[in-house]
C-alpha cells in the first residue's frame, strides 16, 4: 500500500518554476499562494515542489519540538546544505546535530527580550524611512526594496552599522544570487 502524507495544496511545478523566473509575464506566484493556503490544511502541510517533498509545520508547539526539544531527529535535506551551503556557508541555516546545537547556543543571547525589542524599533524606523521614500504614482521594484530593507534590518541589528550608501548594489548582488 502507498505511503500517507498529510493533506496540503497542489503546486504546479511548471508554473512556479515559470512565476520565479519571469515575474513580470507571470505574476501569480504559485509557491507563495501554497504557502499561504498551507495553514488552512492544519498543524502540518504536505506538499511537494517538484522533487522536493516539503512539510511545513503551522503549529508553534511542533516548530518548538523540531527546533528546540528533539533537533537531533530533523535534519536539513541534501538540497539546503548543497544548494546553500557555497552561500551561507556552514551556519545555522545548513548544519545539523552537535554543530548546528554549538552555533544556536552562541547565538541564543542575540535574540534575549531586550535585543528582541531593540530588533523591532531598527525594524520599524527602517520600515518608516522606506515607506518615507515612497512617491504618489511611482513604479517601484518592490522585491529590491525588500532585499534592501531586510539586509538594512539585519546589518543594523548584528553589527551596528548602517549602509544605506552601499545598500543598492549589496542589494543588486544578493538579487542576482
Amino acid at each position: 500500500m502507498g505511503r500517507e502524507y498529510p493533506a496540503g495544496p497542489k503546486i504546479n511545478f511548471l508554473l512556479a518554476l515559470i512565476g520565479q523566473m519571469l515575474p513580470k509575464l507571470f505574476p501569480f506566484d504559485p509557491l507563495a499562494f501554497a504557502l499561504e493556503n498551507a495553514r488552512q490544511f492544519g498543524d502540518i502541510a504536505y506538499y511537494r515542489v517538484g522533487p522536493l517533498r516539503v512539510y511545513q509545520l503551522n503549529s508553534p508547539e511542533l516548530i518548538r519540538q523540531v527546533l528546540v526539544e528533539h533537533p537531533e531527529t530533523f535534519h536539513k535535506p541534501l538540497f539546503v546544505k548543497r544548494g546553500f551551503g557555497p552561500f551561507v556557508g556552514n551556519g545555522l541555516f545548513t548544519s545539523d546535530g552537535d554543530l548546528w546545537k554549538r552555533q544556536r547556543k552562541l547565538i541564543q543571547p542575540a535574540f534575549n527580550h531586550t535585543q528582541i525589542g531593540r530588533y523591532a524599533d531598527i525594524m520599524v524606523n527602517h520600515a518608516l524611512r522606506l515607506a518615507d521614500s515612497f512617491q504618489d504614482g511611482e513604479v517601484r521594484e518592490i522585491n529590491a526594496d525588500m532585499v534592501r530593507l531586510t539586509l538594512g534590518v539585519v546589518v543594523k541589528s548584528l553589527f551596528g552599522a548602517d549602509f544605506t550608501r552601499q545598500a543598492q548594489d549589496i542589494s543588486a548582488l544578493m538579487m542576482a544570487a
